[in-house]
């Protein structure tokens, strides 16, 4: 339990002598500054020589509870609010070597990891409604297994297919008809691509056997 000191004018036999020393050395503009807190009802938590932000030769004072008076500071006297664990007002007078402090606030909210993550996630594969497929349709595994081959109208195209976590189709790897002659490739624009991958995502799960099909991006 925390016990009220008198000013700091006032040596008290209860503080050791070399905090007494350190509170003596206070400017006149901090001494009245503690003057009038601890007169309000706040009290000193800690004095220490030589600790952060003071130099070696100033001294700190940290209160127990945020600055309680809302008078001016005392002529000389400026106060910065810093965003620190370890101190939140650093109030201080002519060069800096003294410093009376008060306790952190509330730590700031963790941020939300699943909005942030939902922030950089792409976005989700909407298929478009499909036309009446042509009556040579198909698909086919190639002979690794890692690729669709859809069969449409004479001509072929390959999506990426992969099972080793989940299976999954890959969007992007669609882009290109190829003809029955070699070299014969003509690009998708992105509308046919999507229907063309709609329908390789319909038949899919007959040729898989699982309708648990993972699309990305």
């Amino acid at each position: 339990m925390r016990t009220l000191l008198p000013a700091p004018s006032m040596p008290d036999p209860r503080r050791p002598a070399a905090e007494e020393q350190s509170l003596a050395e206070f400017p006149a503009g901090l001494r009245a500054l503690l003057d009038r807190e601890l007169a309000a009802g706040n009290t000193i938590e800690w004095i220490r020589a030589g600790s952060h932000p003071a130099p070696p030769i100033g001294a700190c004072v940290m209160l127990a509870r945020p600055r309680t008076t809302s008078e001016p500071l005392p002529e000389g006297v400026r106060s910065y609010t810093r965003s620190s664990s370890s101190y939140s007002d650093e109030i201080t007078e002519g060069v800096g070597h003294f410093y009376v402090l008060t306790p952190p606030g509330a730590p700031p909210d963790m941020p939300s990891m699943d909005a942030i993550r939902a922030t950089h996630a792409p976005p989700e594969w909407t298929p478009p409604v499909a036309p009446t497929p042509p009556a040579d349709e198909h698909i086919v595994l190639d002979i690794r297994g890692e690729t669709i081959v859809y069969h449409a109208g004479g001509r072929h195209t390959y999506v990426r297919w992969t099972y080793t976590n989940g299976h999954r189709l890959v969007r992007s790897s669609l882009t290109h008809w190829q003809g029955a002659g070699p070299g014969q490739s003509v690009a998708m624009s992105p509308e046919e691509g999507d229907r063309v991958f709609a329908r390789v995502l319909a038949l899919a799960p007959r040729l898989v056997g699982t309708a648990n099909i993972i699309v990305e991006p």
